[in-house]
């Protein structure tokens, strides 16, 4: 073999030696890996776009284009939700629900547990996300956690007691911290979780949520003909079937402590008496809705002599009366009344 062609064969090998380099530089910076055959890269301390010079090429690369684009995402996401400090301080179980906020209550249930499995799984994967969880003193208060992970290792957390009426005064506020690491405290019967490793903040392994794994799991709920009471400065009686509903109905409909009710049907609201004329709802619907949200929702109870219902609902109380007499009325009124206020 000639010295022309030996030279010629030496160029072909380190074309294809320098090829093979600048493919695998090429596929791992693709997919957001560094570059191995690097010669040198520029002095950067930022997260975003690093230079890296090769064997006769240079790349530019953006390592946490997925997080960043995420990052965006999930600050739209914190935006969507209120803020914890301007939650109103009557914030309710059932507009938590609604708002997917992850609930471990008190009776024994969980609720949007979804939710906590997608914030979990993008801890794992290194994406930012944000729960919001509440769990209940043992008087039933409501406390509230917020839980954003910032992605590589950073949560922020902050913990609202301003509801817990049996805690000290002092004790009624927001704490804050930073964190590195998310724990999971997991038995045979309990899933618990705690953020450890504190960056910044006052505050030592804090518990952001649990649940005993024999809890009933409630995701998505389907809310239907939910009601806005407006209080009346009297308490007292009053009988809305008269006129058109009159005919309607066999038994009297009454509001008990309020002037009017407003329902949400297909998520637009209407005045509850003009919803009943217009057969836009039945009064048999709304009581069947409570039954059903008794089992999993709200908290109902039967008077044993005649088989009464009654439906407490965090702002308003339904009552199905059936006395031992036959007669048959519906009851809609404040949140305290009982029984013993609409009889007689």
């Amino acid at each position: 073999m000639n010295k022309k062609v030996k030279i010629i064969l030496g160029i072909v090998i380190l074309l294809i030696i320098w090829g093979v380099i600048f493919i695998i530089d090429y596929n791992r910076c693709a997919n957001l890996k560094e570059p191995i055959f690097v010669i040198e890269k520029s002095k950067n301390d930022t997260l975003s776009n690093q230079i890296y010079y090769g064997l006769g090429y240079k790349v530019e690369v953006n390592k946490d284009l997925k997080v960043n684009s995420l990052l965006d995402d999930i600050q739209t996401e914190i935006q969507y939700k209120t803020k914890i400090e301007e939650l109103p301080k009557d914030y309710s179980f059932i507009q938590a629900i609604r708002d997917n906020c992850v609930i471990s209550s008190n009776s024994h249930k969980i609720y949007n547990k979804d939710e906590l499995d997608k914030f979990l799984e993008n801890v794992n994967n290194n994406i930012p996300d944000f729960v919001r969880c509440i769990s209940f003193s043992e008087e039933g208060d409501m406390l509230i956690t917020d839980v954003n992970f910032e992605g590589n290792k950073s949560f922020r957390y902050c913990l609202d007691s301003t509801r817990d009426k049996w805690a000290g005064e002092e004790d009624r506020t927001y704490r804050y911290g930073n964190f590195r690491d998310l724990r999971i405290d997991e038995s045979d019967e309990k899933f618990s979780i705690y953020l450890m490793e504190d960056v910044e903040g006052d505050l030592k392994g804090p518990y952001v949520i649990g649940y005993y794994k024999n809890y009933e799991i409630i995701n998505d709920y389907e809310f239907n003909y939910l009601l806005e009471i407006q209080k009346s400065e009297n308490i007292e009686k009053k009988k809305i079937t008269v006129d058109e509903l009159k005919n309607k109905y066999d038994y009297d409909i009454y509001y008990y402590g309020i002037d009017s009710a407003i329902i949400e049907i297909d998520n637009q609201k209407m005045d509850l008496i003009e919803a009943l004329k217009n057969d836009k709802v039945t009064m048999e619907k709304i009581i069947e809705q409570a039954e059903r949200d008794s089992k999993s929702i709200i908290v109902s109870d039967m008077y044993k002599e005649g088989g009464s219902m009654i439906y407490f609902y965090d702002s308003y109380t339904i009552i199905k009366r059936n006395s031992l007499d036959g007669d048959r009325d519906v009851y809609i009124g404040i949140p305290e009344m009982r029984l013993n206020d609409v009889e007689g």
